[in-house]
């Protein structure tokens, strides 16, 4: 009672709409907002949060890939899993539309430097990911033996990237947000057609 009662306390206080289960498969956000970062003081945040939408139409788009600074990205696709999982709790959503079919799981992927960076961070700044990561290549500097020279090269990671959206949309098949600083993967739109 408890929680049904909280949860229906936060709809009625945040504007928060019942989503709509569906068998169809279609899973639909319609002005979802992030529902910590709305509850953000605009001078800590620093910027605007805007309402955003999540289209992934039956059996015809499980993939999204989204270009851009990743601190910009990482709000949304923590956003989209937050709204699927509190619909899945019997919780109303932060949006103002929501259909979805029942989600069995959510998994998500975070680079290994940044094993803290989620437990830690404030979803609100847009710094976060330039604090870190000169930390980490900093950190990583000294291990090296003294005559080695790490190197990393653009492709490299291009590639990775590349393969992992590949093998998700042919082989798994599950709904995807990809965030990625690589702007080659929207070809990926012309290659691989459902």
């Amino acid at each position: 009672m408890d929680v049904l009662t909280t949860f229906a306390k936060l709809a009625a206080d945040r504007g928060y709409a019942r989503p709509d289960f569906t068998s169809s498969g279609e899973l639909l956000i319609i002005g979802g907002r992030h529902p910590v970062i709305e509850r953000t003081p605009a001078s800590a945040r620093g910027a605007a949060s805007s309402p955003t939408t999540s289209n992934f139409e039956p059996h015809t788009q499980t993939t999204f890939v989204i270009t851009g600074p990743t601190w910009a990205a990482s709000p949304y696709l923590r956003q989209a899993a937050l709204i699927a999982l509190m619909a899945q709790a019997g919780s109303f959503v932060p949006a103002h539309q929501a259909k979805m079919p029942i989600v069995d799981r959510i998994f998500t992927r975070i680079r290994r430097q940044q094993t803290t960076w989620p437990a830690r961070s404030n979803l609100s700044r847009r710094d976060e990911r330039s604090r870190l990561h000169p930390q980490s290549r900093h950190t990583r500097k000294p291990r090296a033996p003294r005559r080695s020279r790490p190197r990393h090269a653009t492709f490299d990671g291009l590639s990775i990237a590349w393969a992992v959206v590949e093998h998700l949309q042919k082989h798994t098949r599950a709904r995807t947000l990809f965030a990625t600083h690589y702007h080659e993967l929207t070809e990926l739109a012309e290659l691989l057609q459902p």
